[in-house]
């Protein structure tokens, strides 16, 4: 059966137009930071699948300790319900805290990515960092090597949601699911417009050019 993943906004919208800038600068800090093209591309995509690049995304609503099930908007949550995964890797509170204190021994980077995501004021920079953050000071944790020893970003993805996000396990499919998604930035930066993605729309050739 082949891998069902999402359609991209269309790049003419408001939504598709966040979505794809979000996209690019989250390949372009990566790749600022040293990064080789297949970790760029294999990391973002596990920001877009949690949260379609958004760094003050909100999950897993939760009241009595019940999850709501999702809803299209923050105010059509009933009453007393909060999230507990926050920013655009929806990481909970634990990670959230050992970003901002450090743990371990490791010094931390000082910003609370829960609090700022509630606020409205998290940013793609806080969640790049973090990323790598997270993977330098707990490499074992986090599947650093595997991760950073993929040679494609279909590998890169594949690891990193076992491994880094703990989203999946190759039972489920979720890894292969965002080893395709990850293959698809590849394809568009190479030129060619990726149909599992939806309709090619007008104008997509300029969405191919500045991947570094």
């Amino acid at each position: 059966m082949p891998i069902q993943i999402p359609a991209w906004p269309d790049p003419a919208t408001d939504e598709g137009a966040a979505f794809f800038a979000a996209a690019r600068k989250f390949h372009s800090l990566y790749r600022a930071a040293g990064n080789d093209r297949p970790f760029a591309f294999g990391l973002m995509t596990m920001a877009e699948a949690e949260s379609s690049f958004d760094p003050n995304a909100l999950g897993d609503w939760e009241l009595n300790g019940v999850r709501t099930g999702w809803k299209a908007h923050r105010a059509d949550y009933p009453p007393g319900a909060a999230p507990i995964s926050f920013g655009a890797h929806q990481r909970k509170a634990d990670r959230c805290n050992a970003i901002r204190d450090g743990r371990k021994g490791v010094p931390g980077l000082g910003f609370d990515i829960a609090a700022l995501a509630l606020a409205g004021q998290n940013t793609i920079e806080n969640e790049v960092r973090s990323v790598l953050w997270e993977l330098a000071a707990f490499p074992m944790g986090y599947g650093s090597a595997a991760i950073r020893g993929a040679k494609t970003a279909y590998g890169v993805a594949y690891n990193a949601t076992v491994m880094f996000e703990k989203a999946g396990t190759v039972a489920d499919g979720a890894a292969e699911k965002r080893g395709a998604m990850a293959e698809t930035w590849v394809m568009l930066a190479s030129g060619i417009w990726p149909t599992s993605r939806g309709p090619r729309p007008a104008g997509w050739e300029a969405l191919t050019q500045g991947w570094g």
